[in-house]
C-alpha cells in the first residue's frame, strides 16, 4: 500500500467501512464530545473536530 496522506487515509477507512456494512455520520462537535458507535445499527458518529 502506498503511503497516504491524512485526508486520503480517513478516506479510504471510511470507503472501507461503507464497502463492509458499516454506515458512518461526520459531525462537527465539541474538541471533547466523543465519537459513538452504534453496533446494532452498524452505524458510527465521528466527532471531525
Amino acid at each position: 500500500m502506498r503511503n497516504l496522506g491524512k485526508e486520503e487515509l480517513i478516506e479510504y477507512l471510511l470507503n472501507y467501512a461503507f464497502k463492509h456494512g458499516l454506515s458512518y455520520i461526520l459531525v462537527k462537535g465539541e474538541p471533547y464530545d466523543p465519537a459513538l458507535s452504534f453496533k446494532n445499527a452498524h452505524k458510527m458518529v465521528i466527532n471531525t473536530n
